[in-house]
């Protein structure tokens, strides 16, 4: 049997969609020019990554502080109040612990966004375990640290865990870890951000839910 170990922000939760909204205008406001292209840029990364981005390639001269506290302002509005569970997600989470598989969570968020959205949809009871970049010394994807420490964190090897991403840069962090990857089409990201995922989903209907269960169960 193998382990599943889910992204949270376009996979669990719709949150990145919310994100993308209100997080442009920032960006724009401190680098001139910035684009849909530069903003695809930073998905799945930590902030500490996105901050050194665009220190040294867009010559941006935010602190880290300053970035830290913009966002902080932002997250307990949207992983509380705006974000939505993706529909059947829950489901096949649930169908996972009732077979005994060990799920996690491994998110570039930081540590209490994860807590937050798990909370606010009723879900601490089928994660062993949440890793954040905060757990890897802010790491974020596409490096494979957050997928490595969420193995270990429920007692897996990586090459017997998959994962499910919606990133490019998820998918290559899973990768590069040893582990196979779902990629999820969440209605917003782009085929080509999956592509490389061994296998491709949808959604999380009936048909999908059994298809990551059948892999899981595997072994």
């Amino acid at each position: 049997m193998k382990s599943v170990i889910f992204d949270m922000d376009g996979v669990i939760v719709d949150s990145q969609l919310h994100w993308m909204k209100v997080q442009s205008g920032f960006l724009a406001s401190l680098v001139d020019g910035w684009t849909e292209q530069d903003q695809q840029r930073i998905i799945g990364m930590s902030m500490t990554d996105v901050h050194r981005l665009l220190v040294e390639d867009y010559g941006a001269t935010v602190t880290l502080a300053e970035m830290v506290k913009y966002y902080e302002g932002l997250a307990e509005k949207i992983y509380l109040e705006e974000s939505s569970i993706f529909e059947g997600c829950r489901d096949l989470i649930a169908e996972l612990k009732g077979r005994g598989v060990k799920l996690a969570v491994a998110s570039a968020s930081p540590k209490p966004w994860i807590i937050m959205t798990v909370k606010r949809f009723e879900l601490e009871q089928f994660f062993i375990s949440l890793v954040s970049s905060d757990d890897v010394g802010a790491k974020g994807k596409p490096a494979p640290d957050i997928y490595l420490h969420a193995a270990a964190s429920i007692d897996a090897d990586a090459e017997n865990c998959i994962a499910i991403e919606d990133s490019k840069k998820g998918v290559a962090s899973a990768q590069a870890a040893g582990m196979k990857c779902f990629g999820f089409l969440n209605g917003y990201n782009k085929e080509s951000d999956v592509e490389l995922a061994e296998f491709v989903i949808k959604g999380f209907g009936e048909k999908e839910r059994t298809e990551v269960l059948s892999m899981a169960l595997k072994g």
